[in-house]
C-alpha cells in the first residue's frame, strides 16, 4: 500500500506543479508591465559536475520550480518563484521549460540568467521612503 500512496503523490506533484509553486498564475503581459509588483534580476551561474542546481517549469512564462540548497543557483542568489526571462541574452518569455531547460543544458557551462521576480512587502516601502526624501 505505500507503493500506491508514493505513486498517488508523486502524480499529483507532477500534474499540478504549477498550484503548488507559484502564488497566482502570472502573464508574460504583466511582467512586462511598467509599473507592475516585479523586479528583473540577473545571475551568472557556473554549473558544476551535476549540474545548475535548479529546476525550470512551467510556459509563457517559466518559472524556477526547485532550487538545490548550497547547489550553484542557490548561491548566485536565484529562488523559487522568479520567472525566466532570459537565458544567455536570449528572450524565452514566449518559451515552454522543454525548450528553456534544452538551451541551458546545451549551452556554456556558465549560464546567464534574467528572471524576474515579485517585490516583497518591505521592499516596496523602502523605494516609497527613497522617493519621498528626493
Amino acid at each position: 500500500m505505500a507503493n500506491i500512496a508514493v505513486i498517488c503523490v508523486v502524480s499529483y506533484i507532477y500534474t499540478s506543479p504549477l498550484s503548488l509553486v507559484l502564488r497566482r498564475p502570472v502573464s508574460t503581459e504583466e511582467l512586462q508591465t511598467p509599473g507592475s509588483p516585479y523586479i528583473k534580476k540577473t545571475f551568472t551561474i557556473v554549473g558544476d559536475a551535476v549540474g545548475w542546481g535548479f529546476v525550470v517549469r512551467g510556459k509563457q512564462p517559466c518559472y524556477i520550480q526547485a532550487v538545490e540548497p548550497f547547489g550553484p543557483a542557490a548561491v548566485a542568489g536565484m529562488k523559487v518563484r522568479q520567472f525566466v526571462v532570459s537565458v544567455n541574452g536570449l528572450n524565452v518569455l514566449d518559451l515552454d521549460y522543454r525548450t528553456v531547460s534544452h538551451l541551458i543544458l546545451t549551452g556554456p557551462r556558465t549560464v546567464v540568467m534574467e528572471v524576474m521576480e515579485e517585490r516583497d512587502h518591505w521592499e516596496e516601502e523602502e523605494m516609497q521612503l527613497t522617493q519621498e526624501s528626493n
